[in-house]
């Protein structure tokens, strides 16, 4: 899989107004940095954002930002609808071979990635996203 898809959208009420800190397409798994969304990776804890004042604060991107400093929707929990091939049962959690890409739960294969889970399909097209960010590097014995 790669991002949740392009044309995703979203009704919940938690969202934020933003600013991307890089171009960001829509569907993007992205954390907070000094005031900028990024896209996540889940491979160091500089780039799911374990580090500094927002510790942790994790989303997706609901529409696309053509450039840095251009405004984004970020989604920061509730159903994510519009989404692409997702497999219903599935838990999704930030990639870490490919910056703002989601990959199954069940993908996850190395023992220096962190664990951060971003949420479950319900159907082929919806997620409930639920960021977990634990710090904690993955055990995969």
């Amino acid at each position: 899989m790669a991002t949740f898809g392009t044309g995703v959208t979203s009704n919940s009420p938690n969202r934020v107004a933003g600013t991307a800190g890089a171009v960001l397409a829509a569907g993007t798994s992205v954390y907070l940095s000094a005031g900028k969304w990024y896209k996540a990776q889940s491979n160091a804890s500089t780039t799911i954002g374990t580090t500094g004042a927002n510790n942790g604060t994790l989303g997706v991107a609901l529409n696309s930002a053509i450039a840095a400093n251009a405004p984004i929707d970020v989604l920061l929990g509730g159903y994510l609808e519009n989404c692409s091939s997702l497999l219903p049962g599935q838990a999704y959690v930030v990639s870490d071979s490919a910056a703002g890409d989601v990959i199954a739960h069940s993908a996850l294969t190395e023992d220096t990635d962190y664990s951060v889970i971003m949420g479950a399909a319900d159907t082929t097209t919806t997620a409930y996203i639920g960021p977990i960010n634990t710090g904690a590097v993955l055990n995969l014995i």
